[in-house]
């Protein structure tokens, strides 16, 4: 269902979505790894003793080094990217930083860095080592170790990935693959049939019966619901959409009409349709493949005046714009 792939297109795209998931994921793998703790109660033997001493101080001291370091390179990548995002606003525009911010890795590496700030958070304040009571997690500060080399490793490939993201090239090629994704998605399948073809179904539609659906906000038409297709056959309806996704539609006016409305309630009707024919205050690239276009006409606008004045982005923009039409 495309109200489905919407949410989940539209979650997967905020910036702050897999961060959370990732650091949602360090909260659960700080429980897990104390309850295999709990159960094992493992004790650090040949090599594993050279790198823990099996102390609560020892654990405490790693814990916190690790937990300081995280959250303050964290800082340094975010640091990076608002960097990167402002390069971007004045050399392709405002428009393409949300394909900055929408990038993987970006999100990968600050919630990676934000979740191993958790999980030592959380381990740190198991370890006891008092004397009526001693805990020593040493498999969740083992596990902390590995995070540490893990983010170390990201760290190297996001520094790589913001050089490269944010040269010309790469973000027009960006944007192509992103219109290819989209266009693959929704051609060859067609919704319904065309109107202006149908000069048969003009005449009849005159004897109908018709309600207007009327829009309940202003906002980008985000995407017709295929759904809306087998409404009409289940009720026999004829519905025409006056507008197509990536439109602009201002309040109180009709954004569909519904043919061969007979003794069925008006207003429910009008409801269910509304609800196939979604909008929001942004438009986006889902079912909008000219979305794409308008970015790389952007950049290759931007590329001409004289503040910028490269000539070769115009032209990556010219060949890119041919493969595409």
């Amino acid at each position: 269902m495309n109200k489905f792939t919407y949410l989940y297109k539209r979650l997967n795209s905020t910036f702050w979505f897999k961060p959370l998931l990732i650091v949602m994921l360090g909260f659960v793998l700080s429980i897990f790894f104390l309850y295999l703790d709990t159960k094992t109660g493992y004790e650090p033997d040949g090599i594993f003793r050279m790198i823990l001493s099996g102390s609560s101080e020892s654990a405490r001291s790693v814990l916190s080094a690790i937990a300081s370091a995280m959250i303050g390179v964290a800082g340094t990548v975010f640091s990076i990217t608002l960097v990167v995002l402002t390069l971007a606003t004045n050399q392709f525009g405002s428009r393409l930083l949300r394909n900055f911010m929408y990038q993987n890795m970006n999100q990968i590496v600050l919630g990676s860095y934000a979740g191993t700030y958790l999980y030592c958070l959380i381990v740190l304040n198991a370890v006891k080592g008092q004397e009526t009571f001693t805990f020593v997690p040493n498999i969740s500060v083992l596990f902390s170790l590995v995070l540490a080399v893990v983010n170390l490793v990201l760290l190297i490939f996001f520094i790589h990935h913001v050089s490269v993201s944010i040269q010309s090239h790469n973000v027009i090629e960006n944007i192509v693959q992103s219109f290819k994704k989209q266009s693959d998605t929704i051609y060859p399948e067609e919704i319904g049939f065309d109107f202006d073809t149908s000069s048969d179904l003009k005449q009849q539609l005159k004897a109908f019966t018709k309600t207007h659906v009327v829009s309940q906000k202003a906002g980008y038409l985000q995407y017709v619901d295929e759904d809306i297709y087998q409404y009409a056959i289940d009720h026999g309806f004829i519905i025409k959409v006056h507008h197509r996704p990536g439109h602009y539609i201002i309040a109180n006016i009709p954004i569909a009409t519904i043919y061969n409305v007979e003794n069925e309630d008006v207003e429910e009707i009008n409801k269910t349709v509304s609800d196939y024919l979604p909008m929001d205050r942004l438009d986006t690239d889902f079912q909008n493949p000219e979305f794409s276009i308008h970015q790389i006409v952007e950049v290759a606008c931007r590329a001409l005046s004289a503040g910028i004045n490269d000539n070769y982005t115009v032209i990556t923009c010219i060949d890119k714009l041919t493969y595409i039409l």
